[in-house]
C-alpha cells in the first residue's frame, strides 16, 4: 500500500566506516535520553541515520507474558509509523517471528532476521505478509541491551525493501556503540520504572482524602497529593508564613525530629491555626519518619499527614496500614491498646497468647519509631479518629 510506505535513510556503503565525530554524536544524545523520551527519541533518529533504517525502536519485552511493546520510536512519516506501533503493539507483536530466536540472541550482541530466521521462515511468515512489507518494510536488525526482573529493553531497526538486508557496516556500528547503549538503555529503564512508581505512589496518594504530604527538614515538599498541595500553597498556610513565625518554627520543629535531625527519629503532632471563610480553625499535622522506608535515599525525609474539619479520615486500621505499614493483627492490637485495653486483655480479645501480643507490640513500636505504649496511644490520639484516651504506661 503506498501511502503506508515508511521515508527512510540511504545506507552507507560497506566502505565507509562510521566517523568518530558521528558515534560521538549519537553517545551524547543516547545519555541525554536517560531522563527525557525527547533525547532518547532524537538518539533513535541519529541511530536510524547511521544505520540506512526508515524507523528505530525501543522495545519492551516482558518475559512474563512473552509480549512485545514499542515503546518509543522514531521515523520521518509521523501518521504511518502511528499506525505502525499501533497495528503492532495491538496484534502483529504475538506473531512476530524474531521470538522464536530472542532468548539465543545473548545480550548486547546483534540479531538480523536474514541471518537468525533464514529466508525460507520470513517468506511463509504472515507477519511479514501481512504487516510488515505491507509498510514498504524488508529487514530488521535489533540488540538486546538491558533487563530488570521481566521487562528488558530491545533496540530494533527497520529498513525499507529498495535498500535490501543490513550489511557488516551497519551492524558495526551497533558493536561500536555497544557498551554505550547498553548503559544509557539500562539507565533509561531504570529511571522509567521509577518514573512509573513516582506516577503510582502519587496517583495512591490522591486517593486520600486529607492532605499528605513527603517534605525535607526546611518543609519543602518533595511529593504530596492534590489535598497536601492546596493546603501548602494556600496563601495563609504555614508554610508560607515568616520565618521567625512560632506555628511555621513548631511544624518545622516536628519535621527535623521526624527526620532525625534532633536526636532520636520519631513521629511528632503539632496544631496549628488556620484563617476560614467564617473565622478560624485548628488543622493537627503528624510528622512521621520516612527514612527507614525509602533505603535508597540519601536525603532525610518527613511524612506530613494533616487533619482538620474538611477532610474526611478513613478508619484507623487503613491509617496504620498505609501509613505505617502494620499488618492487619498489628492493625487490631494497636486499635485496642488505643481503646484503654491492657495487653493481656487485648490478646484475650483476639484469642492470642500474652507472648504473641507482645511480639506484636515490638513490631509496631519498630514500624511507627516509638519506644514505648504511651508514646504509641499519644501518636495514635493525633489522628483524632476517636477520643484519646488517658495517657498511661503499661
Amino acid at each position: 500500500m503506498p501511502g503506508h510506505r515508511l521515508a527512510a535513510h540511504p545506507p552507507a556503503g560497506d566502505g565507509a566506516p562510521p566517523r568518530a565525530a558521528d558515534l560521538l554524536d549519537i553517545v551524547s544524545l543516547l545519555y541525554e535520553g536517560v531522563t527525557s523520551a525527547a533525547g532518547w527519541r532524537h538518539a533513535l533518529a541519529r541511530l536510524a541515520q547511521e544505520t540506512g533504517s526508515a524507523q528505530a525502536h525501543l522495545l519492551v519485552w516482558d518475559h512474563d507474558g512473552n509480549r512485545f511493546r514499542i515503546s518509543e520510536g522514531f521515523c520521518e512519516d509521523a501518521d504511518a509509523h502511528a499506525r505502525f506501533m499501533g497495528e503492532y503493539n495491538a496484534e502483529f507483536q504475538t506473531i512476530d517471528p524474531s521470538k522464536l530466536v530472542a532468548d539465543r540472541v545473548a545480550l548486547g550482541t546483534v540479531y538480523q532476521d536474514h541471518r537468525n530466521l533464514g529466508a525460507f521462515v520470513i517468506d511463509k511468515s504472515p507477519f511479514y505478509g501481512d504487516f510488515f512489507h505491507r509498510y514498504g518494510l524488508h529487514a530488521n536488525m535489533a540488540s538486546r541491551l538491558a533487563r530488570r526482573g521481566d521487562i528488558e529493553y530491545v533496540l530494533s531497526f527497520q529498513r525499507e525493501r529498495l535498500h535490501g538486508n543490513y550489511r557488516p557496516r551497519d551492524e558495526a556500528v551497533l558493536l561500536e556503540l555497544m557498551p554505550h547503549l547498553v548503559r544509557a538503555a539500562q539507565l533509561r529503564l531504570a529511571f522509567s520504572q521509577l518514573e512509573d512508581q513516582v506516577q503510582l505512589s502519587a496517583a495512591v496518594l490522591d486517593r486520600l482524602s486529607f492532605p499528605v504530604l513527603v517534605v525535607a527538614p526546611s518543609g519543602e515538599p518533595v511529593l504530596s497529593n492534590a489535598e497536601g498541595r492546596a493546603w501548602a500553597e494556600a496563601p495563609d498556610g504555614v508554610l508560607r508564613r515568616s520565618a521567625a513565625s512560632p506555628e511555621r518554627l513548631q511544624l518545622l520543629k516536628a519535621i527535623r525530629t521526624a527526620c532525625g535531625l534532633l536526636g532520636r527519629r520519631r513521629s511528632v503532632g503539632v496544631s496549628l491555626r488556620r484563617r476560614t471563610g467564617t473565622g478560624t480553625t485548628t488543622d493537627h499535622a503528624l510528622a512521621i519518619p520516612l527514612q527507614d522506608r525509602i533505603a535508597t535515599s540519601e536525603k532525610a525525609l518527613a511524612l506530613l499527614v494533616v487533619q482538620g474539619a474538611p477532610w474526611r479520615m478513613p478508619d484507623l486500621a487503613s491509617l496504620l496500614r498505609d501509613l505505617f505499614g502494620l499488618s492487619p493483627a498489628e492493625s487490631r492490637l494497636a486499635r485496642l491498646l488505643f481503646e484503654d485495653l491492657s495487653v493481656q486483655e487485648a490478646a484475650d480479645r483476639v484469642g492470642v497468647s500474652v507472648a504473641t501480643a507482645r511480639t506484636q507490640l515490638k513490631a509496631i513500636f519498630a514500624k511507627t519509631q516509638v519506644g514505648r505504649q504511651s508514646e504509641l496511644i499519644r501518636l495514635l490520639s493525633r489522628f483524632a479518629v476517636v477520643d484519646a484516651p488517658g495517657e498511661r504506661d503499661r
